[in-house]
C-alpha cells in the first residue's frame, strides 16, 4: 500500500492516548498506524452493520411507516390515509 505524508492535529492527550495505544496494538509508537487502523476498522465495522441490517430486512421481511404529516402519527407502509384526520399518506416516510 503506497502512503503519503499528512498533518493532522491532535491535543497533548490525544496524542499521549494515540502512542499508549498504538503500543498496545503494535508493540511500538506509531500514531500514523494507529490512525490507519481506525480508519480501517471503523469502515469494516460500517460495512458489517449495514451487512447484518440487509440480512436482518431479508428475513423478517420488515414493514417500514409513513407519517401523518398532520398528526405525526406513524403508520404501516401499507396504509393509504390517516385513520385520524384522513389525509393522504403518500410523501412522508420514516
Amino acid at each position: 500500500m503506497l502512503t503519503k505524508k499528512v498533518t493532522i492535529s491532535l491535543t497533548p492527550e490525544q496524542q499521549d492516548k494515540a502512542r499508549s495505544l498504538s503500543k498496545v496494538i503494535f508493540g511500538k509508537e506509531n500514531i500514523s498506524g494507529f490512525v490507519g487502523f481506525l480508519i480501517e476498522r471503523w469502515e469494516k465495522e460500517q460495512h458489517d452493520h449495514i451487512q447484518v441490517f440487509k440480512d436482518y430486512e431479508k428475513e423478517n421481511r420488515l414493514v417500514y411507516t409513513k407519517e401523518c404529516s398532520c398528526c405525526g402519527i406513524l403508520y404501516k407502509s401499507d396504509k393509504k390515509q390517516c385513520s385520524q384526520c384522513g389525509r393522504c399518506l403518500f410523501g412522508r416516510s420514516n
